[in-house]
């Protein structure tokens, strides 16, 4: 006897893409709730504030952001039915953005770094709520979700590329 989707238990329920979701989401909330509630890790907080390991976590950022940003590249060479096994890496890697940052910097942030970090916190929120984890088969959703995710995948690109000229040029 099969169980039908209602008959089983919640986690079971839940398809690869929700169960993205909610780790993204879970993580996201443990960053913001150590940002609101200011709890610090003191080693962390030590070595973030040594000139080599920022730069080197950047550096690691840096790498994550076009790491994930190789899908995009990929779709405009391959068919899409082709690219099942980037799509799952995309999603595995995008449920740590959170993790990746707070391994950079435990704060946000001023004036455009604060800008930056939410940007790309933000677009962390905008993959977490894709239309196969919500189960939203609307065209309409496809299409905006894509053209926002994507859009400020490339402003976060962008950003961080802005942030390393100034760290470089007024340091």
């Amino acid at each position: 006897m099969s169980l039908t989707n209602k008959q089983r238990p919640f986690t079971a329920a839940l398809n690869t893409d929700q169960s993205y979701l909610l780790l993204g989401m879970g993580l996201l909330a443990l960053f913001a709730a150590q940002l609101l509630l200011q709890l610090r890790w003191s080693w962390l907080a030590e070595l973030q504030a040594g000139e080599f390991y920022r730069q080197f976590t950047g550096y690691l950022l840096l790498a994550y952001v076009l790491l994930q940003s190789r899908l995009g590249y990929k779709r405009n060479l391959q068919r899409h039915n082709r690219l099942r096994k980037e799509f799952d890496i995309h999603k595995i890697q995008g449920v740590f953005g959170p993790v990746v940052f707070y391994i950079h910097s435990i704060e946000v942030g001023y004036a455009y770094q604060m800008l930056l970090a939410f940007i790309f916190l933000g677009n962390c929120i905008i993959g977490y709520l894709n239309p196969h984890a919500l189960n939203w088969r609307s065209q309409a959703y496809l299409i905006s979700w894509t053209v926002v995710h994507i859009s400020l995948a490339i402003l976060t690109l962008g950003l961080m590329l802005f942030h390393i000229f100034v760290v470089y040029r007024y340091s």
